[in-house]
């Protein structure tokens, strides 16, 4: 199809219009050479040269001149019929599709190119009065009849004020459209604008920096919506993407050959498809990739094949005429090569129709040629000759090239809160290392940076950086790298989860592992979609005082106090937990009222029927006197959350009740005394400035998927320990770990060796006020939002004037930082809307306390049907007995069996297996180590290692050294929000690890799953 007027390339193009437009939609008149192609139905380039030949034959002296006066006739005519000038319009936006967006004189030399015209850098005669108008009138269409087709869009630029008319249509390319498509490609299921903003920043730094004006961002996520909307609907464009040719590896032992693929930065951190069904996560110590072929040995190499290691990377393998190999260890073998910076010993693989020419040219340079059968037919062996760079004859012949001996750098970077090769965060900025002494005449950006002589390190942390590109200069080198103040505008999970499975009433909880979805689930703190108690809150001032309503309506006092733990902190929240205020009564409590004693203004909250009481009897005195006033200004109560339906009724029945009684006078009210509470000395008020905690949980959530290996973490960890001077810190980094996975931070894939950020859910503490923590990822924009009353978002904004951040941080007994901030978040209850919507836009979950429906779903350690699994075999062959050593303490010895009842640990290749038997007979259970070690303690006779403290204190303690199943020290973490502190007994110096907020329900609960008998004393007085 051939468009050979002006007139039809006009009515095909607004064609286009009218399929794309929608009401009340910013409607953009994109136009490039694939749309042309689209409408005339042949090649891009073949349109492009049919428009402009179209464009020509119409134009007069001044290109845009004769569509200037047909749109102004057309609006002098009300807009009758369809629009004449779009044509003209797209002329002027494909030359800036066509050019590539950069200097401003570019755009003006491609649309004299497209109008035959000189290709200077100036605008075509007329342009500067023609084409604005044309625009005007194209705006003033679509604010009238051609409303129903969209929103107007273009507008002039302060900086271009003629191209920038066109640059709003054409700003997004092709290209970028392109760019799109790799980001849905990568994140299938879990797109989103924010999302793309955070992986531009990432991966195309020099398009995000392009498109940060506001006006920029809008078209930008127009295009997302539509590119999104294309994608569901058609799928990815088909782009030609040869993959890059991959390398052969050959296994002398098995005689077969694979693919090879280097570890390069860009892959390290991805899921790749290795072939025959196997995936993994490339690690930062992986070298090299082994891809299983799908062909046979001759086919791959007279063939080859083409292998998606996944949507972004494609190689290449075999299918050449030959083959040099050189014997590698990371290959445990041969493995090929295309380059030769030094003397090398190889062997090649070749057709034997190459033979007599390589022979030839191979003897020509010196080097003798003895060959050797090969067992595919048709190929040949060249034993091992020796190559050197300087026979370039040699090397052309086999297909090889010269690279020059690479020169060990004098410096390289080293550590940092690396989010990808060669981009850091801000403030996370590596250390230049160079050997000693050669720290001189260093230049960070053009800058000269002063050194200390015979150094060899230079923090560039140090030098305070911004965002942005930076240059090292030194003798023998240069270096660059990139700096991100963020990645995320909201959180990002890692996608590692726990999947659950229900048995009857009871839970088993798996492992850890990668997973897109699973219909019931734990990351975290985030648990889907089973029921979390609900906390009941209301606030209160120094002027109320609190009544509760009984069912049967009697009225008592009561004077809530803020839990002993949280006053330790230095908190005192202005909330009350109902549950936690009226425990049991006589009767059920029907509602709580705080009723200010000056104003008698009166605020309630339902207490629900079925809501769990807790145990013991709150400090109350009855309040017969204050029925009548409640009960006449019941009608002007306000409400947390749904009113009581019963309490009319309520206040009814007991007004007979009341006039048969009489009346009865105010009883004196005297109150038992608040404990003291001691402030913590080992608990800093607000953020900790040097805590490497912070830096890698800020460092994981700012990760482009929001996880990384734990050889990655092992690094970041380290060096940020060193940064502070931690060195004592540096190699605990299973602590670190353990420390984030309880407090819900993280979860950790054991058979990947992956840890990812779980989701960010702001979570309730039980009995603690009406106070929140804040778990899952937490990366920087969220930190600075949840602070921001004046957010740019009014829903953020809103939400934040309604809730207090308290930041706490623990401590260890040196001062060291021993887990991250806890962010402590209140908020009023009567606002419950605006801080849902907030959290909503924000990227977080709130729930209830999942503390207690955690512990509630945890099995005892003999209901080993839950919490283990049966082996039908065992483990492995090496295997290790716990029993006691001569000390008496337990260690774990050789054993040449596992017959015999006791807990067993068994070597695998990428970690340990531990095992229980209960007796001989009994069969071998899989089970988690802890619980392991927990089952020994009771198959021994040990059931009193646990410390009760239940009064107000509310602690408990637990030997270091027998740690608690991982998700039952989490379910007790996540009581306080805050790790566990260590305290030795004051007796013998046995350390232990102290929970608080542990009531004295969960404390029996505790010693049931555990076979313990706790010993209730008073710890702090029996620990220091």
């Amino acid at each position: 199809m051939v468009i050979v007027d002006l007139a039809e390339w006009n009515s095909q193009l607004f064609s286009d219009v009218c399929a794309r437009g929608r009401r009340g939609q910013r409607l953009y008149l994109y136009v490039d050479r694939d749309l042309l192609g689209k409408l005339a139905n042949t090649s891009p380039q073949a349109a492009v040269d049919d428009f402009s030949r179209a464009f020509r034959a119409s134009m007069g002296v001044e290109p845009f001149g004769r569509g200037a006066q047909e749109a102004s006739a057309w609006r002098r005519r009300n807009f009758e019929g369809p629009p004449p000038l779009v044509a003209h319009l797209a002329m002027s936006v494909l030359a800036v599709t066509e050019q590539p967006i950069g200097g401003s004189h570019g755009v003006y030399a491609c649309q004299n190119r497209l109008l035959g015209l000189p290709e200077t850098p100036t605008p075509p005669p007329g342009y500067a009065v023609h084409v604005p108008l044309l625009w005007g009138v194209w705006n003033s269409w679509l604010q009238g009849p051609g409303a129903v087709y969209g929103l107007p869009t273009a507008k002039a630029h302060p900086h271009w004020s003629l191209q920038g008319w066109a640059r709003s249509q054409g700003l997004i390319r092709f290209t970028d459209r392109l760019q799109l498509e790799e980001y849905f490609s990568a994140f299938t299921g879990e797109t989103s604008f924010d999302g793309f903003l955070s992986w531009l920043r990432l991966h195309r730094f020099e398009l995000w920096r392009r498109l940060q004006e506001k006006p920029a961002l809008e078209i930008l996520e127009d295009v997302f919506r539509e590119e999104a909307a294309r994608w569901l609907e058609q799928g990815p464009r088909v782009v030609s993407r040869p993959g890059r040719q991959g390398l052969l590896q050959f296994d002398p032992w098995t005689r077969s050959f694979s693919g090879a693929v280097p570890v390069d930065d860009e892959l390290i951190g991805q899921t790749v498809d290795l072939g025959g069904g196997e995936q993994c996560v490339v690690e930062e110590s992986d070298s090299l990739l082994t891809v299983i072929p799908p062909v046979a040995d001759d086919a791959l190499l007279r063939d080859g094949f083409e292998h998606e290691l996944n949507d972004t990377v494609a190689k290449r393998f075999g299918g050449e005429a030959i083959y040099v190999m050189r014997d590698d260890p990371a290959a445990n073998g041969l493995l090929q090569v295309r380059s030769l910076s030094r003397p090398e010993s190889v062997k090649v693989l070749l057709r034997r129709s190459q033979l007599q020419r390589v022979s030839e040219i191979l003897r020509g340079a010196g080097i003798e040629v003895n060959v050797g059968p090969a067992a595919w037919a048709g190929w040949i062996w060249i034993n091992s000759i020796q190559l050197s760079p300087s026979q370039r004859s040699a090397l052309e012949c086999l297909r090889l090239t010269h690279v020059a001996a690479g020169v060990q750098p004098l410096a390289h970077l080293h550590g940092g809160l690396r989010l990808r090769a060669s981009t850091y965060l801000v403030g996370g900025e590596p250390d230049l290392l160079t050997p000693s002494g050669m720290l001189k005449d260093v230049r960070l950006d053009g800058v000269l940076v002063r050194t200390t002589p015979l150094a060899y390190r230079l923090p560039l942390v140090d030098q305070f950086l911004g965002p942005g590109e930076h240059l090292l200069e030194f003798p023998g080198g240069r270096l660059s790298f990139r700096t991100l103040e963020y990645v995320h505008e909201v959180p990002k999970a890692g996608g590692i989860l726990r999947s659950i499975e229900q048995r009857g009433s009871r839970y088993v909880i798996g492992v850890a592992e990668r997973a897109d979805d699973a219909s019931m689930s734990l990351s975290g703190a985030s648990l889907r979609p089973v029921k979390v108690p609900n906390t009941y809150v209301i606030r209160r001032s120094p002027s109320s005082e609190i009544l509760f309503v009984t069912d049967s309506g009697e009225v008592a006092e009561i004077r809530p106090d803020t839990p002993l733990w949280l006053r330790s902190l230095s908190l005192e929240p202005a909330a009350i937990d109902v549950m936690a205020a009226i425990r049991a009564t006589p009767s059920p409590v029907a509602c709580l009222v705080v009723r200010n004693t000056y104003t008698g203004s009166t605020q309630a909250i339902a207490v629900p029927p079925d809501a769990p009481r807790m145990d013991g009897h709150a400090e109350t005195h009855p309040r017969p006197e204050a029925f009548a006033a409640l009960a006449v200004s019941v009608g002007s109560w306000s409400w947390v959350g749904v009113p009581d339906p019963r309490i009319r009724r309520i206040f009814s029945q007991a007004i007979q009740a009341h006039k048969a009684k009489g009346t009865r006078p105010a009883q004196p009210r005297t109150w038992s005394r608040r404990p003291e509470a001691a402030v913590r000395g080992d608990v800093a008020a607000g953020p900790v400035a040097n805590n490497p905690f912070d830096d890698v949980l800020s460092w994981l959530s700012e990760r482009e998927h929001g996880r990384a290996s734990v050889q990655a973490f092992i690094s970041t960890w380290e060096w940020a320990c060193t940064r502070y001077g931690f060195a004592s810190l540096a190699h605990q980094w299973r602590r670190a770990l353990r420390v984030l996975e309880e407090l819900g931070h993280i979860e950790r894939d054991y058979e990947t060796g992956q840890i990812g950020a779980a989701p960010a859910e702001l979570v309730a503490l039980p009995a603690s006020s009406g106070l929140y923590v804040l778990t899952g990822s937490r990366p920087i924009r969220l930190v600075e939002r949840i602070n921001d009353p004046d957010d740019d978002d009014p829903v953020v904004g809103d939400a934040v004037s309604a809730w207090e951040v308290h930041v706490r941080t623990l401590l260890d007994a040196h001062g060291v930082p021993a887990g991250p901030a806890a962010i402590y978040i209140e908020w009023d209850p009567t606002r419950r809307e605006s801080v849902e919507k907030g959290l909503q836009r924000l990227g977080v979950g709130l729930t209830g306390s999942v503390a207690e429906a955690l512990l509630a779903m945890q099995p005892g350690i003999h209901q080993l049907d839950l919490a283990g699994m049966p082996l039908t075999m065992s483990p492995g062959r090496e295997m290790w007995m716990r029993r006691r050593n001569p000390s008496g303490a337990f260690d774990w010895i050789a054993a040449s069996s596992d017959t015999a009842a006791g807990l067993y640990c068994y070597q695998l290749r990428h970690r340990r297996v531990y095992a229980w038997r209960s007796e001989p007979a009994a069969p071998l259970v899989q089970v988690e180590f802890a619980v392991g070690e927990w089952l020994l303690q009771t198959a021994t006779g040990k059931t009193s290692c646990l410390l009760a403290d239940a009064g107000a204190a509310r602690l408990l303690a637990v030997p270091a050294n027998l740690p608690l199943p991982r998700l039952l020290a989490r379910s007790l973490v996540l009581r306080s929000g805050l790790p566990p502190h260590t305290a030795t007994a004051r007796t013998d110096g046995t350390p232990y690890l102290v929970y608080d907020n542990v009531d004295a329900r969960t404390i029996h609960h505790v010693a049931q799953l555990l076979a313990q008998d706790p010993v209730h004393t008073s710890i702090t007085r029996k620990l220091a």
